[in-house]
C-alpha cells in the first residue's frame, strides 16, 4: 500500500508515575515509564514499537489513546492535538481510534454473546440501531472469517484465534483510521499468529489502516511493520525502515535483540552478542547512556553522557556514542552464543 500524509505524530511524550508508599503516603520516588518519546505514522503505515517487558511500549499505545493521562508532550491526531482535549472533545476522535489488546479472552464479556459485544458499541456510539446493528455485527463478522451465526455464541466457544478475530471485528465497527495493536498474537500458537497476521495485512489493505504493532516477536513485525522503533527504559533508541533496521542494526540493543530472534539466514545466527543482566527498573534509570551496565561496548563516555540523537542515513535514527565519537573496544561476539537476560524471541 502506497502510504500518505502524517496521521499521528508524537512529540515528546512522558508518562510518570509518582510511588507512594508508608503511613502518610508520601512519595516514595517516581517510576518514568515513557521519556520524552517521538515518532509518526503515515496514513495507511505500520510501526512497529519493539523491546523487552517493562520498557513501556503498552504504556505508550494507552497514553494515545488517552486510557492513560500523559504527563507531557504532545499527541497529534489529524493534526489535534489530543492531550489537550477535553473527554467530551476526544470522543469524536475516539471513534477513528481504536485498541486490540493482547488478551482476547479477558477483552470481552464473557456472559454475552459476541455478536451483542459488537452491537454495544455501534448503539453507544449511535451509528445503527436494533435489526442495523445486529446486521452491521453480522457484516463485521464475516469481514474477520467468521460465520454470522458465530455472533450468539459466547466467548469462551471460541479459540483464541477466533476470539481475536471478535475483537478485530469489534475495534472495526467504528470504522477506525488508526489501530493499537499490543502484542495481538503473543497469545496465539503458531497457526493462529499467521492467519492473525494476514487479516491485519488483508484489513490494512482493504480499508486503508495505520498501525502502531507493539510487539516482542520480531518476525511480525517484519511482516506488518514497514518501519521499526526500538524501546528501552521508555526512550526510542533506533528507528528506521524494518529491512534496513533487520540488515543493519546501529544500536547495540537493536543488534542483540535481532541476534536473539529465530533466523532462517545461517548467518545471523552466528552474530549473538553477548548480553548480560536484565532491563534496570524505572525508578532507577543508570546515568549517562541507559543501556551501558549491559553494553558490551560500553566505555567511558557511556557511562557519563546521554547520548544525543542522530541520523547516521537516510530516514534512520539512533541514540549511541558508537556513531558519535566512539565508544571502547569493539562489540563482543561469540559465535552460536545467545543473549543473556530476558530479551524477546
Amino acid at each position: 500500500m502506497t502510504c500518505g500524509s502524517v496521521l499521528l505524530s508524537v512529540r515528546g511524550l512522558r508518562k510518570e508515575y509518582p510511588l507512594r508508599g508508608g503511613l502518610l503516603g508520601r512519595g516514595r520516588g517516581l517510576v518514568r515509564a515513557v521519556r520524552g518519546v517521538s515518532f509518526a505514522v503515515e496514513e495507511g503505515s505500520a510501526l512497529g514499537l519493539v523491546g523487552e517487558s517493562g520498557a513501556g511500549k503498552s504504556t505508550i499505545g494507552r497514553t494515545l489513546l488517552r486510557l492513560e493521562e500523559p504527563t507531557e508532550g504532545e499527541i497529534l491526531f489529524r493534526g489535534r492535538d489530543l492531550s489537550r482535549l477535553s473527554m467530551r472533545e476526544l470522543r469524536p476522535l475516539r471513534r477513528e481510534m481504536q485498541i486490540v489488546f493482547q488478551d482476547p479472552f479477558g477483552s470481552l464479556n464473557p456472559r454475552i454473546p459476541v455478536g451483542r459485544a459488537i452491537r454495544e458499541v455501534l448503539e453507544v456510539h449511535r451509528i445503527v440501531r436494533g435489526r442495523a446493528a445486529r446486521e452491521e455485527a453480522g457484516n463485521l463478522l464475516e469481514v474477520v472469517g467468521l460465520k454470522r451465526a458465530d455472533g450468539e455464541r459466547y466467548p469462551h466457544e471460541f479459540s483464541a484465534g477466533q476470539r481475536q478475530r471478535i475483537c478485530i471485528a469489534r475495534a472495526l465497527s467504528l470504522s477506525p483510521r488508526f489501530i493499537v495493536a499490543d502484542e495481538p498474537v503473543s497469545a496465539l500458537d503458531m497457526s493462529n499468529q499467521a492467519q492473525i497476521v494476514n487479516l491485519l495485512l488483508a484489513l490494512q489493505e482493504k480499508l486503508g489502516l495505520s498501525y502502531l504493532l507493539i510487539t516482542h516477536n520480531l518476525a511480525v513485525v517484519r511482516q506488518i511493520a514497514g518501519r521499526l522503533a526500538v524501546l528501552y527504559l521508555g526512550k526510542i533508541v533506533e528507528e528506521g525502515p524494518t529491512p534496513d533496521v533487520f540488515r543493519a542494526p546501529l544500536h547495540p540493543y537493536t543488534e542483540a535483540l535481532l541476534a536473539a530472534s529465530p533466523s532462517r539466514d545461517p548467518r545471523a545466527r552466528g552474530r549473538a552478542l553477548l548480553l548480560s543482566g536484565e532491563i534496570p527498573s524505572s525508578l532507577r534509570i543508570p546515568s549517562g547512556c541507559p543501556f551501558h551496565p549491559r553494553c558490551p561496548r560500553a566505555g567511558e563516555k557511556c557511562r557519563a553522557e546521554i547520548p544525543r540523537e542522530i541520523a547516521p542515513g537516510p530516514s534512520r535514527r539512533v541514540s549511541c556514542h558508537i556513531h558519535d565519537g566512539g565508544t571502547g573496544p569493539p562489540l563482543e561476539r561469540r559465535q552460536g552464543q545467545a543473549p543473556r537476560g530476558p530479551i524477546p524471541s
